[in-house]
């Protein structure tokens, strides 16, 4: 049975001296506010700072290095399209016209990637740089271009940073970006040149964003301190292979030379919940403890593209010409991402003049602001688009320490060791030294509490001695130096599906579903760098880094992974749904799968237009993309209309779902009742009985004490605070949760649905019924209190809605610097686990934490009938026009147009800048 708990009003928990001065807060800025004064500060930057690092967008400049002229066109939205002669002229000046509008933002990337933030920003970020420094992401990326990447991407790349130092040569850092302003008053930093270890590195940090189960495997390993192997379970269940289906149906996976890569190694199951042991039962109450220190630790790492490893998700489909009303395919693409400002993507087009040996590329799409070459796009001939397969490349290593170095196999070995040094703006530097075991970089090094409690952890009989405490060690595929950045340049010159299977086996890390068009076909393949793992040990726990038994033993060779090319049923979706049943392929890819609430919503939109005889168009494809349906709600609201209220307001509140479409618009008032009935019903059923690792901070529970055997008198029920920030808190009501929900629904007596009473009067709870009653009750009163007792009044987009923020000095900068760098709000429909994904965690709130941070329909039947979006505008620069420009449209779920011959490009031209030899 789930411990009892009953909610507590006392004052929120006190944060330890460990963690004052981490999430980026910057304390040096609060100096410029006082030294400078709020409205004259503004005013400074509003005359001058802001105008002077306006990029130049019309007439010439001339750049040393460049073999001929370049020609910069940018259209209404300041999106620039490029022209060249050569590789190296175009790589050069998508380097220069990038810094031009996003170089702030490209110098905190490399930072980040490279552990370097205290260097910009002082003391407060040295914890997150011991961190980045662990993981080594620079020195990877430093062997990557050193010993794996071809000749002509190493020129690239080469081109792409001397086009960044052609920008920054002879510029004062006030002229680069107005951010700098505020930091020169605070410290003498200086922008450095641009390398292109530089852009390699941000491949490292999109990477572990989108890095797999390693949240879930944390996850399951926490909850073992108050729920047992059944209860994890539950909330757990198995993917609904017979409801939603997989990626790849009708598809293949080449003949395999052997049933396994190497002898040992673990095959598929049917079963997608992870055990909740070890593999031994020796390292279990261990690891609870080490990984409740590690999540902190994770929880601060600045993110790169995503919310730290949560909720990542995307949509990407084709469909075939046989179904279009072009007769040629469509293909559509929305990762969802963090929301930021300026937003992760940049919109361009690289372009030679005359496609040849010595000019190769035409091609056009997103981008990442600091690494040359496109995406996600088309070139002439194919287009692309990702989701992230969510396989599992991650694994955590419980690990036996001494003072000499680490079990293994019953013997000791030495470390691999090495010394970092952090500079720190304004402060003294520090020295730390980062070990490493067989398996990879020792995580609990980079936090006081996990040594003390590595040293005290609890432990079975069967495990080895303590000595001097466990440590936890991370093995992942993106610690070893990969291709990807080939990949990039062979995906944006391939000219049909056999070019772009052989470019998309460069794409290393992180995997990602790709799917594929040009005129006549589509397809799906999935590469990346997967492990195989010893039979029995399928990647959904830690393990006991001292037996050699659970190592990685090889890798799944790129022709066994699966793929899919022209399906009969004639469309393909992606959307991190289970990439193929476990039932037609030998190797595990993960256990945990999304569960396919999108997916299959997806699929039943194309379905249904095609069984109705229709065809499908550019604007029925953008119209799937802002699909607001809830299909959670399909499932709960017709239980919720049969429960008999008596309460006349919460009556009342309740006929909202009467007749309602289940569509999640931002004016839907049942919208908003709805999800505040779905978060309260996962708050009573699940939240309150997790373990406060788990749980929102700041929430405070009266709980049975651990290892009770049944519910504890009141007088000895211990108060447990939660741990965790609201956007990574379970449950975050994504569609794992609807799949727990609903494998429930049928057992109306099950302990989960059990609850005490509330403040006040509000009641207990001993059935389904009884707390969905009290859910709805709950969120009555809740949304009373956020919205207001006036239900005409309420309105999903007024609970759920969108702050762009620039990511460092516009989250925890003085008030008046977040005033001059932050948009918002905007009122957003959709949801959680819903087409238009806009992201919200249940346990934390109703705030959108991640977003479609872009959105494209490429028409293979004429691409200059393609359309495309971004969440803001191609400038990084606040007062610039195009800072935020495209957003109103992003939030109405409208498409720009998108250029890409040449005469549409000349059409769509505002400015042109040439760039000279």
């Amino acid at each position: 049975m789930p411990p009892n708990t009953t909610a507590s009003s006392g004052q929120k928990p006190g944060k330890s001296g460990r963690k004052k001065g981490r999430k980026a807060r910057l304390i040096v800025l609060v100096l410029v506010l006082a030294i400078i004064g709020g409205v004259a500060y503004g005013a400074y930057w509003s005359i001058s700072t802001v105008r002077a690092s306006f990029p130049q967008t019309k007439g010439s400049i001339s750049l040393e290095g460049l073999s001929g002229p370049v020609d910069v066109q940018r259209d209404g939205y300041g999106i620039p399209q490029i022209y060249a002669s050569s590789d190296e002229d175009l790589f050069m000046a998508q380097g220069y016209v990038q810094a031009q509008d996003r170089f702030y933002e490209m110098d905190v990337r490399r930072h980040m990637t490279s552990g370097r933030l205290s260097e910009m920003f002082g003391k407060s970020q040295v914890d997150n740089d011991e961190f980045l420094r662990t993981l080594g992401w620079d020195r990877i990326a430093k062997k990557e271009y050193d010993t794996k990447l071809s000749a002509s991407t190493k020129k690239y790349l080469q081109a792409y940073a001397k086009g960044v130092n052609a920008y920054l040569k002879g510029k004062d850092s006030e002229e680069i970006s107005l951010e700098y302003a505020a930091l020169g008053f605070a410290n003498d930093y200086k922008p450095a040149e641009w390398t292109p270890v530089d852009s390699v590195s941000w491949l490292k940090a999109m990477a572990w964003d989108l890095r797999g189960n390693m949240q879930d495997e944390i996850d399951r390993a926490l909850m073992t301190s108050r729920l047992g192997p059944k209860q994890i379970a539950d909330l757990y269940p198995d993917y609904p292979y017979s409801r939603n289906k997989a990626i790849v149906q009708e598809g293949q996976y080449d003949e395999l030379t052997q049933t396994f890569e190497q002898e040992g190694s673990s095959s598929s199951s049917g079963s997608t919940s992870g055990a909740t042991g070890t593999g031994t039962s020796s390292a279990s109450s261990a690891l609870q403890s080490q990984l409740a220190g590690l999540q902190d630790v994770l929880d601060d790492v600045p993110t790169a593209v995503g919310v730290n490893g949560n909720g990542i998700g995307s949509n990407a489909w084709v469909v075939s010409g046989s179904h279009t009303i072009t007769g040629k395919p469509l293909l559509a693409n929305d990762p969802h991402l963090s929301a930021s400002l300026p937003s992760v993507w940049y919109q361009m087009g690289l372009h030679c003049r005359t496609v040849s040996s010595k000019c190769q590329y035409d091609v056009t799409g997103y981008t990442f602001a600091g690494m040359p070459g496109v995406v996600i796009g088309h070139n002439q001939d194919i287009a692309w688009g990702m989701t992230n397969s969510g396989v599992d490349v991650t694994d955590l290593y419980l690990e036996k320490l001494s003072s000499d170095g680490y079990l293994y196999d019953g013997k000791t070995k030495p470390f691999v060791t090495r010394e970092e040094t952090i500079k720190v703006a304004g402060g003294a530097s520090k020295t730390i030294v980062v070990r490493e075991t067989n398996n990879g970089p020792l995580l609990s090094d980079r936090d006081d509490e996990l040594v003390k409690v590595g040293k005290k952890a609890e432990v079975d009989t069967a495990a080895p001695d303590r000595g001097d405490g466990y440590g936890i060690s991370l093995r992942w595929t993106a610690l070893d130096a990969g291709t990807t950045m080939d990949a990039v340049f062979a995906m944006d010159k391939a000219k049909d599906w056999n070019d772009f299977r052989a470019a998309a086996a460069l794409f290393e890390v992180p995997s990602q579903n790709l799917v594929y068009a040009d005129s006549t076909n589509i397809g799906y393949t999935l590469p990346g760098k997967i492990p195989t793992r010893a039979k029995g040990d399928d990647g959904s726990i830690p393990a006991p880094g001292w037996d050699s038994k659970y190592r990685w033993t090889g890798w799944i060779k790129q022709d066994e992974l699966p793929y899919e090319f022209n399906p009969e049923r004639g469309y393909i979706v992606t959307a991190n749904q289970a990439v193929i049943d476990p039932d037609k392929y030998p190797y595990t890819l993960t256990t945990d799968w999304g569960y396919g609430t999108r997916s299959q919503r997806i699929t039943d939109l194309i379905q249904s237009k095609i069984d109705d005889g229709g065809k499908i168009s550019t604007d029925d494809m953008r119209q799937m993309q802002v699909d607001n349906s809830s299909e959670i709600a399909r499932l709960l609201v017709p239980k919720l209309l049969k429960i008999d209220i008596e309460d006349k307001d919460v009556r009342e509140a309740q006929k909202l779902l009467e007749g309602w479409d289940y569509t999640q618009d931002a004016d839907s008032a049942a919208a908003a009742y709805f999800n505040s009935v779905w978060r309260n019903i996962l708050k009573l059923a699940f939240g309150n009985k997790l373990p406060k690792e788990l749980r929102v901070k700041g929430q405070c529970l009266w709980v049975d004490p651990v290892n009770t055997t049944g519910p504890a008198d009141e007088t000895e029920k211990v108060r447990e605070c939660g741990q965790r920030d609201a956007d990574q808190a379970q449950p975050d009501g994504g569609d794992r949760w609807f799949e727990v929900v609903r494998d429930l629904m049928d057992d109306e007596n099950s302990d989960w649905w059990k609850t005490p009473k509330g403040v006040g009067d509000r009641p207990e709870a001993n059935n389904r019924d009884q707390l969905f009653k009290r859910a709805m009750i709950d969120a009555r009163w809740e949304l009373t209190a956020k919205l207001g007792k006036d239900i005409d009044s309420w309105s999903w987009g007024r609970l759920h809605r969108l702050f762009l923020k620039n990511q460092t000095l516009g989250t925890d900068g003085p008030g008046i610097v977040q005033y001059i760098l932050n948009r918002g709000p905007w009122k957003l429909g959709g949801g959680e686990a819903t087409v238009n994904a806009t992201g919200w965690n249940a346990a934390g709130g109703y705030g959108v934490v991640w977003v479609p941070s872009m959105r494209m329909v490429v028409n293979l039947g004429d691409l200059d009938k393609s359309k495309w979006i971004n969440l803001t505008g191609a400038s990084g620069h606040a007062y610039s026009a195009h800072y935020t420009d495209q957003t109103g449209k992003w939030v109405k779920g409208e498409l720009l147009d998108w250029s890409f011959s040449k005469d549409a490009v000349d059409k769509s031209t505002s400015d042109t800048l040439v760039l000279k030899p």
